[in-house]
């Protein structure tokens, strides 16, 4: 069998070889329940320790925060607004209790398809040792893409979905079946995804929104749906122990 790597993926594989359900087109259910949360973020200002810095920047920047996507490369739109936006909106998860590592190495194998790539940054537990990669992921963060840049959006949403789905796959392995999170940032649209185990036939339920919110507009609603997800991280996190 031979290795498919995570950039040359499409909905259509993801379909065909990984048992995953895809939402109808045109789908607005992910994006219509982001956009009723109340999730309260009141509690993250003001921030504390690092995240104090990344908020200072965010707040008192604005101007150069929103010309980001056109003029800075993938790593620079990650330290200079990716994280620091993740880094605020997770800040109450004790840092014994969940993680974060960028350039994280992935891989699957069965008996339909032989996925591997490199996910930009996940989120889960510290690794027991040093060394050892993150356990129980729950979050994946993919694409740092300026706004010009040439891949399309429902490529790119194929990609964070088959790294989604890989850390699904080994969650699943060691005994837990919680919904893995996903995040995926063009420019200044940040667009989030969900995959949901589906019964024991081995098949998973995608859902995405390919229409994203923008930080310059919305950036209330990505704060919300970023808590919105670290808060129900939490609960996975305790509920692994």
């Amino acid at each position: 069998m031979n290795k498919t790597n995570l950039s040359d993926l499409n909905l259509k594989m993801l379909e065909a070889h990984c048992g995953m359900i895809m939402p109808k087109l045109g789908d607005t259910d992910l994006r219509n329940q982001l956009r009723r949360l109340e999730t309260e973020i009141g509690d993250i200002y003001p921030p504390s320790g690092d995240a104090m810095r990344h908020w200072q920047f965010l707040n008192l920047n604005p101007d150069r925060v929103f010309s980001l996507s056109g003029t800075y490369n993938e790593a620079q739109l990650r330290e200079n607004l990716i994280l620091p936006m993740l880094t605020l909106a997770g800040q109450t998860l004790p840092p014994f209790s969940a993680d974060r590592c960028s350039e994280y190495p992935i891989s699957h194998k069965d008996d339909r398809i032989h996925l591997e790539g490199v996910v930009d940054l996940v989120y889960g537990k510290p690794p027991e040792e040093l060394g050892e990669l993150l356990r129980d992921p729950f979050l994946c963060v993919h694409e740092y893409k300026r706004e010009k840049n040439p891949v399309e959006i429902l490529d790119a949403m194929a990609q964070l979905l088959g790294g989604m789905w890989i850390f699904l796959r080994k969650n699943q392995d060691a005994g837990h079946r919680h919904p893995i999170y996903g995040l995926m940032v063009k420019g200044q649209t940040w667009r989030f995804a969900e995959l949901h185990p589906n019964g024991k036939d081995g098949t998973c339920r995608a859902v995405f929104d390919a229409d994203g919110f923008f930080i310059r507009s919305d950036t209330d609603r990505i704060f919300r749906a970023l808590r919105h997800y670290f808060l129900l991280a939490g609960e996975i996190l305790k509920k692994s122990r």
